[in-house]
């Protein structure tokens, strides 16, 4: 579906190393949650690891508009 927009719901700071965001992100005909994990290793560069879920906590689940 065609994007609409995208709204941080909220973040969490892990630790020193590691932050997480949330976004709900809305197209046409469905709506998900964007959930994305920084992560900083040893001095390395901060490394994202991006997964989709559902209100229910099921990842990769789409959330239908109604």
């Amino acid at each position: 579906g065609e994007f609409k927009g995208r709204k941080l719901q909220y973040s969490n700071v892990i630790n020193s190393k590691s932050v997480e965001l949330y976004y709900r992100v809305d197209y046409i005909n469905y709506s998900l949650i964007e959930e994305f994990n920084y992560i900083k290793n040893d001095g390395q560069k901060i490394c994202l690891q991006a997964m989709f879920t559902d209100d229910a906590g099921k990842h990769g689940e789409v959330i239908k508009l109604h």
